[in-house]
């Protein structure tokens, strides 16, 4: 059999940081489709029987839940950012 270059081969402490930008996103948008489906549901009917006054208020919330996944996705890269640069510099000793 070939060997791989080493170069290649993900090393022991890499395989940590393999989390991405798009899964962070992903999970917070689930989280916050979570959210928003909740707060719908608080008080209404199936969506099936859902009238006019209904389907505005749906209409009415979206532009928050848009915004509260581009805050949730905006603070989940930043910590991430953060917890990454704190196991950079621990492994570092510094």
């Amino acid at each position: 059999m070939r060997e791989s270059k080493p170069e290649t081969k993900i090393s022991e402490e890499k395989k940590g940081d393999s989390i991405s930008y798009r899964r962070i996103l992903l999970i917070e948008s689930v989280i916050a489709f979570t959210f928003y489906c909740g707060l719908m549901q608080y008080n209404a009917p199936p969506f099936w029987m859902w009238g006019k006054e209904t389907w505005g208020f749906v209409l009415l919330l979206f532009p928050y839940y848009l915004l509260a996944f581009v805050i949730f996705g905006a603070a989940s890269i930043v910590i991430y950012e953060i917890f990454r640069s704190i196991r950079f510099h621990w492994r570092q000793g510094d």
